[in-house]
């Protein structure tokens, strides 16, 4: 191809940001495209986590994102990446007996988890409920600031030479001599390759497209308040975290925590099948508070926000790769791992696009 091959990529979050970055690197002329009021991203908490992983191509996955941010971090101090670790809590012997389990297939997977006892965790973290039991340290784990980081690489993608369109889509097509086009309020663009990358908006984009994903949102609830004093040095989870994660239940809650360095700290979570719905925040903040102290003391006398909820791109499995649709990637279906995976799964789509000869590169 003797010129920069169009590409359009659809979503603004973490996963389209990083992934029109990492297109534009490899050639590409890309135009990325989405609405900011349906990012799910500025609603998440930034974890990068393996330990709340399973063994096989997602924890992968994780791990070679985790590398790729150690290198983006020298470039972008201020995007408030650190491996501080991760503790995973148990609250009760069979919750710790089931995460002694999950360690033990962890390490045999190259995790190195260390397993710690209640006082130990205490001595830790001081703030610890008495309650707690156990516990497992992940030190690869950490955090970073999710909307700074694809605020990252949208610039990036501007000094590359793409541009960015904030509107949402009403449709995506096929051309029929090739390519695809894509069609908004306030956009109108055609490119030879696209990437879907729009979380839970995608299916109905890609059914124009002939494709089938089955990706449902599941929306969490965050809540925030701005703490004087240290509470969490790293990632918190309950041990309840893990089950709730995996469950295909209509409603979960599961204690997460973290607090940033500027004081800032983030609660979560629930995980409910409710369709696009905001409503009830005030009743899941009782119920995540509930629940938070059975792991965290002294968390019911923080000022905490209203809470915000962001809709995960629930799937079976993630999609992220080439579809049967020639020139068509697909990164999407991560449910809440999508700043985690974003850098690898953004390198895996530059990568295929080259190796089908798509790029200058």
């Amino acid at each position: 191809m003797s010129r920069a091959p169009s590409a359009i990529v659809i979503g603004l979050g973490a996963v389209g940001s990083a992934c029109a970055a990492a297109l534009a690197s490899v050639g590409c002329r890309v135009t990325a495209i989405g609405d900011p009021r349906r990012s799910t991203t500025r609603r998440s908490g930034g974890y990068l986590l393996l330990q709340s992983k399973f063994p096989g191509p997602l924890l992968d996955l994780a791990a070679r994102s985790l590398e790729l941010f150690d290198d983006l971090a020298r470039e972008a101090p201020h995007l408030g990446y650190r491996r501080t670790g991760s503790l995973l809590l148990a609250a009760d012997e069979s919750e710790a007996a089931r995460l002694h389990v999950r360690v033990r297939a962890l390490r045999q997977a190259g995790v190195p988890l260390q397993w710690l006892d209640g006082d130990t965790l205490r001595r830790i973290q001081p703030g610890l409920s008495t309650a707690v039991d156990a516990g497992s340290f992940c030190p690869l784990d950490g955090q970073i600031e999710p909307s700074a980081l694809a605020e990252h690489w949208r610039h990036v993608l501007l000094k590359r030479g793409g541009q960015i369109v904030e509107s949402p889509l009403s449709e995506l097509d096929a051309e029929p001599a090739g390519g695809f086009r894509a069609v908004g309020p306030e956009v109108d663009v055609r490119g030879e390759l696209v990437v879907l990358a729009g979380g839970p908006w995608s299916p109905p984009l890609a059914a124009n497209l002939g494709l089938t994903l089955d990706i449902q949102p599941r929306r969490g609830w965050l809540f925030r308040a701005v703490a004087d004093r240290p509470i969490a040095s790293c990632p918190l989870l309950g041990g309840d975290y893990l089950a709730a994660k995996s469950s295909t239940r209509a409603y979960e809650v599961a204690f997460n925590l973290q607090q940033f360095s500027s004081g800032e700290v983030v609660l979560g979570g629930t995980r409910e099948f409710v369709g696009f719905s905001e409503a009830g925040g005030e009743e899941a903040r009782r119920e995540v508070l509930r629940v938070a102290a059975r792991y965290v003391e002294g968390l019911d006398r923080l000022e905490w926000d209203s809470g915000a909820a962001g809709f995960r791109p629930w799937a079976p499995c993630p999609y992220l790769g080439r579809t049967e649709v020639a020139g068509c990637y697909l990164a999407c279906g991560f449910e809440g791992d999508g700043v985690t995976l974003s850098a690898a799964a953004a390198e895996r789509i530059a990568m295929q696009v080259v190796e089908d000869g798509l790029t200058t590169a």
